[in-house]
């Protein structure tokens, strides 16, 4: 799901949900001061990183692709920083020892070692 954030005024971000099903407005809802504004299907939030950044919209959005528009970009050049930063880490593929994987060389090490012991 995309989500767009919108510049709209010195208080407010606008913020377009793709979707409004009722788990996709959880993450919304859980943002203290966020209002619903039903003329323009826009919920707005404080202008703010924190806001943004809030952790029940974070968990409730992990997987949705964020916008910012222009105005936006340039008042707060910090949150697309933050959004492409937080892009990057979502997508990130860890490597095999990361993800605590054997490679098919240290399994041969502990196989091998594992059937020389038994052979003696």
């Amino acid at each position: 799901m995309k989500i767009n954030l919108l510049y709209r005024d010195e208080k407010t971000i606008g913020v377009r949900l793709e979707r409004y099903g009722v788990k996709e407005r959880e993450g919304i809802r859980s943002i203290p001061s966020r209002k619903w504004v039903p003329d323009e299907k826009i919920w707005t939030i404080p202008y703010s990183i924190s806001a943004v950044e809030s952790e029940s919209m974070l968990e409730a959005y992990r997987n949705c692709k964020f916008e910012c528009d222009e105005r936006l970009n340039k008042e707060l050049p910090f949150i697309r920083e933050w959004l492409d930063r937080r892009d990057t880490q979502a997508n990130a593929v860890p490597s095999s020892s990361e993800r605590g994987e054997w490679n098919p060389d240290q399994r041969q090490d502990i196989g091998g070692k594992g059937l020389q012991q038994q052979d003696d």
